[in-house]
């Protein structure tokens, strides 16, 4: 379900004045009493309750009901009402920085934000309770069935979840840096594609794949956290190197209306110059189950200067319709699943790799073929008309590649002081009562971490 719209918050009072009531939704609440048991939900209310606390939230302004909610802005600090994203941000991060504890056993809540008007506040306790009954008794009958399977791997999942979410914690998840190269000179670096690495000792060496934790967040549909924190210091790193493209790898599932896009298409629209250099590569690992929300916000990315990239074509969950009305700027074929098929020279199996890289090209002005680990997958790409190679042939994953002095540490966007859900001060009037205007976030410095 989709609350809010694309429009950018301009920390207008006149407009945030007629939203009174802020709309939380615990998106995976089913999952987690059916993971953790019906009384995970009131160490949920409990500790969302003490966690609004922290920002003078009184208890008496809050209102559960099932999955959702209510927090009633008229007692609380009119301050709020001046950055609405900024807000909703930071209940976001206020609510998934930690996870809720039930005896020996943690979770993270995940949670959609949105400001809403008073008297909409019937529509969702009216329909409220049947939906969630039904979700509760289909998640129930799911499980029923699995011989408590389903469960033991969802709690591992989310284990595998706060130990990522902890490195991070512990400044031990940096950026690596993969040259994406032109098919007609090595030299020639399109951009350098971003990715997360577990520092696992001091050595030069000693930096290894998240694969692992990275599917489990895809499992538990909680990988927004990761990717704005990979955003945020992904762009900040833009700002300070101008010259160097970076690709952002972004995953299909953040590709949802929320708070977070508007602070985002906020600061793009600040510095256009950094944003122009901003590749946002969209890895469909799991189905886009809102296509159309998805299209108009990459759509919005590309109008405030960005490119786009769709990730993997030939593998996962990518789709040519997508594709297509996404209009990416670049098209990234997966090597490594077509090598099945191109395992012998057979004509037939060189027109697969051909037919596709034509397909792709017709769809966008760059296709990239990544996977590239030998000469052969080389000169096959080459000759099939690719643009763009990627891969351990081409050049392999950096924490320090030549333009970087130390290794770039990724800080984790729900944390406490985090820039990107920094509140400001009610703005002051001027002297014919027209009130100033907020000025703009500033987005998070990169963090470095020593050598």
């Amino acid at each position: 379900m989709s609350y809010s719209t694309i429009a950018i918050d301009n920390g207008s009072a006149s407009a945030a004045s007629s939203c009174q009531l802020v709309l939380v939704r615990i998106v995976n609440s089913n999952e987690l009493m059916a993971a953790y048991g019906s009384d995970f939900y009131l160490h949920a209310t409990a500790f969302i309750t003490i966690q609004l606390a922290t920002i003078g939230i009184p208890k008496t302004a809050i209102l559960f009901n099932e999955e959702y909610v209510f927090i009633d802005l008229a007692e609380c600090s009119d301050a709020y009402l001046y950055k609405k994203d900024a807000f909703c941000e930071r209940i976001n991060a206020l609510l998934s920085f930690a996870p809720v504890t039930q005896a020996e056993e943690q979770a993270f809540l995940r949670v959609e934000t949105t400001f809403i008007d008073g008297r909409t506040k019937a529509l969702y306790l009216k329909g409220t309770s049947e939906a969630t009954h039904l979700n509760s008794k289909a998640w129930a009958q799911s499980s029923s069935g699995s011989n408590g399977q389903w469960e033991a791997y969802y709690r591992m999942d989310m284990m595998r979840a706060i130990s990522l979410f902890s490195m991070m914690a512990s400044r031990t998840l940096v950026l690596a840096f993969q040259p994406v190269v032109s098919a007609e000179s090595k030299k020639s670096t399109i951009y350098w594609k971003c990715l997360l690495r577990q520092q696992t000792d001091e050595s030069s060496s000693g930096f290894s794949a998240c694969t692992v934790y990275i599917a489990a967040l895809e499992r538990l549909k909680l990988m927004a956290r990761i990717d704005r924190s990979i955003f945020w210091t992904i762009f900040a790193l833009l700002t300070e190197h101008p010259g160097i493209r970076l690709g952002c790898k972004v995953s299909a599932q953040s590709l949802k209306f929320d708070c977070w896009w508007r602070l985002i298409f906020c600061e793009l629209q600040a510095q256009p110059e950094a944003a122009s250099r901003l590749i946002i590569e969209i890895t469909e690992t799991s189905a886009i189950t809102q296509d159309e929300e998805a299209v108009t916000i990459l759509r919005a990315l590309r109008s405030f200067g960005c490119k786009i990239a769709i990730d993997g074509i030939g593998s996962g969950y990518s789709t040519l319709d997508f594709v297509v009305r996404s209009r990416p700027d670049f098209v990234k074929i997966d090597m490594a699943y077509l090598r099945p098929v191109m395992s012998d020279r057979a004509t037939s199996s060189q027109s697969i790799l051909r037919n596709l890289t034509q397909l792709c090209a017709n769809l966008s002005p760059c296709v990239i073929t990544e996977e590239i680990e030998s000469e052969r997958d080389r000169s096959d790409a080459v000759e099939a008309g690719t643009h763009g190679l990627q891969g351990y042939l081409m050049g392999q994953p950096h924490v320090v590649p030549h333009w970087l002095n130390e290794p770039i540490v990724v800080r984790d966007a729900f944390e406490p002081g985090h820039p990107s859900h920094a509140l400001p001060k009610k703005p002051s009037s001027t002297v014919d009562g027209a009130s100033t205007a907020t000025p703009r976030q500033e987005a998070p410095a990169a963090w470095r971490k020593k050598a």
